[in-house]
């Protein structure tokens, strides 16, 4: 039910009744807005109307409820646009399950990672990803102790993409797990081929060179050990493992029998790498040295030395295996220096 009214005149403010101004048609609906829209000249309505006269007019509210509507949709529609395109490339690549592993790798479980691993490269066994998953494949039996399915999966990802910027990680790790697995003379041949095809990857090359420096050591063979050793601290003197290769070269003069240039690597050690691990272990070789010699004096400095460095370590030394046990040794050998 409407009510149609129409005025019947609207003076201008000067009031004169023989000038009506602007018209107005007014439309009252009970479910319709109300808007107001210009009325041409043409008009057939019996009013003239001036340039600004205006009609009153409904437009139905459901016209702007489907506008409403088609926006929301359009809102919806996006995301689940995007969440489908995620999934269809999934479907088709092995992303998903390789997501699925480092997931899992993070929290530990995993025989669960190996599986989806297993599971990515065995349905894409030529995608861009295999190599990489084949490098985190490895490393996921390696942490299980599988040395032997590390490995090959570790030579497999090195074989299919020898560019990659984990290979250089990947052939170290295959010699180490040579060497856990027992196969020392693989080891050393694996362990030769990080510093010959990844030399300039600085800081790897250096470790590998300690590890074969220390085989090679505990094999008798001193010289090839000395070798290994001075190329560290001749090519990469700053590293890490400098400090390692240090110390191994007194060790190795100590059982040349050259006493003298073993005291000058164990004390070069002590000034270089001052708080560090091997300089505690070197403080404990040359209080031995000196008591064995019968210089208790030095000997008794020494041990105080080596008291005043593991003091600087705090915490590291009660979350260090090594560190305890050269404390402990120099314990026992500050009390036999106390009995002299």
């Amino acid at each position: 039910m409407c009510l149609l009214t129409y005025s019947d005149r609207m003076y201008s403010n000067s009031q004169n009744p023989m000038h009506p101004v602007n018209p107005v048609k007014m439309l009252y609906l009970s479910s319709y807005e109300t808007v107001i829209i210009p009325v041409p000249h043409s008009s057939p309505n019996p009013l003239r109307c001036q340039p600004d006269s205006t009609t009153i007019r409904s437009i139905p509210n459901h016209q702007h409820g489907g506008a409403y509507m088609r926006c929301l949709g359009r809102l919806f529609l996006a995301p689940l646009l995007v969440v489908a395109g995620i999934a269809v490339y999934c479907y088709y690549t092995p992303v998903d399950e390789y997501w699925r592993a480092r997931g899992l790798m993070k929290v530990k479980q995993t025989d669960a990672a190996i599986e989806y691993y297993r599971k990515g490269i065995k349905r894409f066994p030529a995608s861009k990803y295999t190599p990489q998953a084949r490098y985190e494949l490895g490393l996921a039996y390696f942490a299980e102790k599988e040395y032997a399915s590390a490995a090959v999966q570790l030579r497999k990802a090195i074989d299919e993409d020898p560019g990659n910027s984990k290979a250089a990680e990947a052939q170290y790790t295959v010699g180490v797990c040579c060497l856990k697995a027992g196969k020392t003379r693989k080891a050393i041949s694996e362990l030769n081929k990080v510093r010959q095809n990844y030399g300039a990857v600085r800081g790897l090359a250096a470790k590998s060179e300690l590890q074969l420096a220390q085989l090679y050591f505990d094999e008798g063979h001193f010289a090839a050990a000395a070798k290994k050793a001075s190329w560290i601290l001749t090519n990469e003197g700053s590293n890490e493992h400098a400090a390692a290769a240090r110390l191994l070269l007194g060790d190795i003069a100590l059982k040349a029998k050259k006493t003298g240039n073993a005291i000058k690597h164990y004390e070069q050690v002590t000034a270089d790498y001052p708080s560090s691990t091997e300089a505690l272990e070197a403080q404990l070789k040359l209080a031995k040295i000196y008591r064995d010699q019968k210089k208790y004096k030095e000997a008794w400095a020494a041990y105080k030395e080596l008291l005043h460095v593991s003091g600087q370590m705090g915490r590291q030394l009660f979350q260090d295996e090594r560190l305890r046990t050269i404390v402990d040794e120099g314990k026992r050998l500050g009390e036999s220096l106390l009995k002299q």
